[in-house]
């Protein structure tokens, strides 16, 4: 009777895990197509430096196999090279910093535009955004224990009545606090 408890205990840890997951990847795939779709109104409109901001913060809301984190890189080396021809520097140093930043961002622990990046430091003198390793490290380090922390409290913070045991939950809600907000200071220092 008593693995029975801890069966249904991990198959609803396990669904909500999926659940937010799936959310999450639902999210970010919204973004980065509600930004590339910006990018392109903007584009439309003549608006290049709203379409560079759109196309790069599309491209920093990377998912494997998302059409339009490429599309948009595509997009970012077009408005460079256009812009190059036109002899407009500004604008295109604006779009390969863009695409700098953005490749780089997404690169901290495996970069799926080695190519696209080196061409866009190539392309352009640049200023080099790439992220503190020990940061981003803190900060992916800290997100599993944060999780695993949620996952604690919902094995070891209550007893199998479904009260509350005050001491042990006080005790890893705390630590997990803890660790969200090493996660959050990670996020913005990297």
């Amino acid at each position: 009777m008593e693995s029975r408890r801890y069966f249904k205990r991990i198959v609803g840890a396990l669904s909500v895990i999926i659940v937010i997951l799936l959310m999450i990847t639902l999210r970010v795939y919204h973004g980065s197509w509600s930004e590339y779709t910006r990018g392109i109104e903007s584009i439309k409109k003549g608006d290049y430096t709203a379409a560079v901001k759109h196309f790069e913060k599309s491209v920093r809301w990377y998912l494997p196999m998302n059409g339009y984190n490429r599309d948009s890189v595509k997009q970012l080396f077009n408005i460079a090279e256009e812009a190059q021809k036109r002899e407009d520097s500004g604008l295109s140093i604006k779009a390969y910093n863009a695409l700098i930043s953005a490749l780089s961002t997404i690169s901290i622990v495996y970069n799926p535009y080695p190519d696209e990046l080196k061409k866009a430091r190539e392309g352009n003198e640049y200023r080099d955004y790439l992220p503190n390793r020990l940061w981003s490290a803190v900060s992916v380090l800290s997100f599993f224990a944060y999780i695993s922390g949620i996952i604690a409290i919902i094995f070891y913070g209550f007893r199998t009545d479904g009260s509350i045991k005050k001491k042990s939950f006080a005790i890893l809600l705390g630590i997990t606090v803890m660790l969200f907000i090493i996660w959050i200071l990670g996020l913005t220092k990297a």
